[in-house]
């Protein structure tokens, strides 16, 4: 029963992973169609929109334009009328015997008279009831577009006027000045600005007006109503959201629907500089002052040749509600996502049915390696297939068999290679134990041998050495009033003895079997004691030594004055290294507990069993690396001969490795050296 139990839960769980796995093919495959769909028809759909946007923001860009152009051509038909003409030539008239200045000077005071004048005043009432005048101002009633119009002479001073202007004497106007152009003329557009004497928000359109000689004899300026330029874009409207915007050079509103002109920017000054720079035909932007949601912004510039070469840049700008423009490809996605739960149903029916073709020698396959799995490799398989499966029934017998036979010998095999394998460790721990006991006692016969010679040398030197001294001391007795020549030979013979003298000692120190008296003691006070004794050493050289001892260490296991002759051999090295001052730092603290990699010698001792640990630290010249080898050889130093004979740090190995200590010696030339002195403490 729990056999066939079991199964039945296989058939399901072969036939669940199945439909699961196909199922999840076709999902991914879906999810990736469906994304790349989307995202190549975003790209799409933004290029066509940005492409179709363009082009209409063209064509308006293009009816905008002949506003202008007729705007302009009807000033200057205006311009070339023979009546204007003759109005104008009549003023100029009068200037003929004045000199340039006088007539500035008459001009500014009819200006000063012009501004403070009523408007029923005479002079009001002679030049705005001229016939000129009243044609002009019929003009404006006629064609609404022109807000003011009126004519100065080539003076600047005013001629006729639809209207009261603001000034009688017009030529230090920039339009007047513009439009004279040093007496060749041209015509001269200004940008949208507010005109006070014709109250409108408009632009300024001047033209020269000439005599049959070509010859400059006055100036038109005509004051055109923004709205003139502005009947292309009313009204016009793309889907729900989309309208058409016109911007200045400074980004600030001309046209849109519902806000007056120049009181707001369309966006910010950021997004502005796509459209300035032109460096982006189409763009979304969330930082619109009119909108508080995604909008597409198309452009196109007015590039009407007047505007050009006047530097007046304005520009048509399609925006519409990012949302609109990308809703087909939303409404694409959305159709994917609600039709894929289908079509993974109707892929999980189709795969579990054909799961069933399969599932019977899989089956068969199953119970076979159970009974191979229990012992009986005497089971045959029976799978009556021509596909992979029967193939694999096929092997699987042979697999069965061909176990049967190589089971026994596999067993024996790892058994020879289990022994192998202890055999070949034991062999190789004894085999690294062997060479170091052969390196070390190498080096404790060359010491031997070294410390016998040595021995023997001091003893014999250092007795003629004392019987030198001894006869120095007797000749400055025997002779106590000397002569100053005598005297210095004796002194020197004296120093050199002496300095042969301590030669010989520290010979004898280094070949003397270290003979230790190890008791508890505390390190820290061996430290203090040895720093005193230097002490004077370290004010002569203008050295400060620093303090950094743990307070709570264990006791050490030393020979308190072996310790010290080490504290102060590496104190007077650390000296000698800082001969124009520095600093030296000393440092005690206990090492950190160790895990060893061996199994069952794990040192999960107290505090009490790890060692103590003290590092000297200067400031000195270092030690090249080439010597950093040689530095516990004897004899081997880096000082001038008066500085030592190279047994200082001998010596202290030799004592350091007697209370099976350890010492490390870290330095970079030039920055200073750390010696790394390690020292058992009770219980370690």
């Amino acid at each position: 029963m729990a056999e066939e139990n079991k199964r039945t839960k296989f058939k399901l769980n072969i036939r669940l992973r199945t439909a699961l796995f196909f199922s999840l093919v076709a999902f991914i495959v879906m999810v990736i169609g469906i994304g790349l769909g989307y995202f190549n028809g975003n790209r799409l759909l933004y290029n066509t929109v940005t492409r179709n946007h363009f082009e209409i923001s063209k064509q308006l860009t293009a009816a905008t334009n002949r506003m202008i152009d007729e705007a302009v051509k009807k000033v200057k038909v205006y311009s070339n009328s023979i009546f204007w003409k003759l109005s104008v030539r009549g003023a100029n008239l009068y200037y003929e015997s004045m000199d340039p200045a006088a007539v500035k000077q008459l001009l500014l005071e009819r200006d000063k008279e012009w501004i403070d004048a009523s408007p029923d005043g005479p002079l009001i009432k002679k030049y705005l009831g001229s016939t000129l005048s009243r044609r002009l101002a019929k003009i404006t009633v006629e064609d609404e577009s022109i807000a003011e119009i009126f004519i100065t002479d080539k003076e600047g001073g005013l001629v006729a006027s639809s209207r009261r202007t603001s000034d009688f004497y017009q030529a230090d106007e920039e339009w007047w000045q513009e439009a004279f152009s040093g007496g060749d003329g041209r015509i001269f557009i200004g940008d949208v600005e507010f005109d006070k004497s014709a109250g409108v928000l408009g632009i300024t359109i001047a033209s020269p007006v000439k005599n049959s000689e070509n010859e400059i004899i006055g100036i038109c300026k005509a004051v055109v109503g923004l709205k003139q330029f502005l009947k292309p874009l009313q009204g016009f409207k793309i889907g729900e959201t989309g309208h058409v915007v016109l911007v200045d050079r400074n980004g600030y509103l001309l046209y849109h629907r519902g806000i007056e002109p120049q009181t707001a920017r369309f966006i910010s000054r950021r997004d502005f500089q796509n459209i300035s720079s032109k460096t982006k035909r189409g763009f979304i932007t969330t930082d619109s002052y009119m909108h508080n949601k995604k909008i597409f912004i198309t452009y196109a510039q007015v590039d009407n040749p007047l505007f050009l070469e006047n530097r007046i840049l304005w520009w048509i700008c399609l925006a519409q509600s990012a949302e609109e423009v990308f809703r087909p490809t939303k409404r694409l996605l959305l159709q994917g996502a609600l039709l894929t739960p289908f079509l993974i149903l109707i892929i999980i029916f189709l795969a579990y049915k054909f799961s069933e073709r399969f599932i019977e020698p899989i089956e068969t396959l199953l119970a076979a390696t159970e009974k191979v799995g229990k012992g009986d490799l005497d089971y045959e398989v029976k799978v009556k297939t021509d596909d992979e499966l029967g193939i694999l029934a096929n092997s699987f017998g042979k697999m069965a068999k061909e176990l049967k036979s190589s089971t026994v010998s596999i067993e024996r095999l790892n058994r020879e290679i289990a022994e192998r394998k202890e055999a070949e460790t034991a062999l190789k721990e004894a085999y690294d134990k062997l060479k170091q006991l052969q390196t070390q006692l190498i080096q404790a016969d060359k010491m031997k041998a070294l410390g016998v010679m040595v021995s023997g040398v001091a003893h014999e030197v250092k007795n003629p050495m004392a019987i030198i001294l001894q006869g120095i001391s007797f000749l400055e007795k025997l002779y106590p009033e000397k002569r100053k020549d005598i005297s210095d030979a004796l002194r020197r013979i004296q120093n050199n003895a002496k300095r042969a003298d301590e030669i010989v000692r520290g010979l004898i120190d280094f070949s003397r079997t270290a003979e230790l008296k190890v008791r508890p003691d505390d390190i820290n006070s061996v430290l203090s004691v040895s720093l005193d004794l230097v002490k004077h050493r370290l004010e002569e050289k203008g050295i400060e030594a620093t303090l950094e001892l743990r307070e709570d260490l264990p006791k050490a296991l030393i020979d308190r004055s072996k310790i010290e002759q080490v504290f102060i051999n590496v104190f007077f090295n650390a000296i000698q290294s800082m001969p124009t001052g520095g600093k030296l730092l000393i440092r005690s603290y206990q090492a950190r507990r160790r895990r060893r990699v061996r199994r069952r010698d794990r040192d999960d001792s107290e505090a009490g069993g790890r060692p103590v640990v003290i590092e000297i630290e200067d400031t000195g010249i270092g030690i090249p690396e080439e010597h950093m080898d040689k530095i516990f050889d004897p004899f081997f130093t880096t000082k001038s001969p008066r500085g030592g004979i190279g047994l200082g740090l001998s010596v202290t190995k030799n004592i350091i490795d007697a209370h099976k200590g350890l010492i490390k010696i870290q330095s970079e030339f030039g920055k200073g050296t750390r010696i790394i002195i390690t020292l058992k403490t009770v219980g370690g």
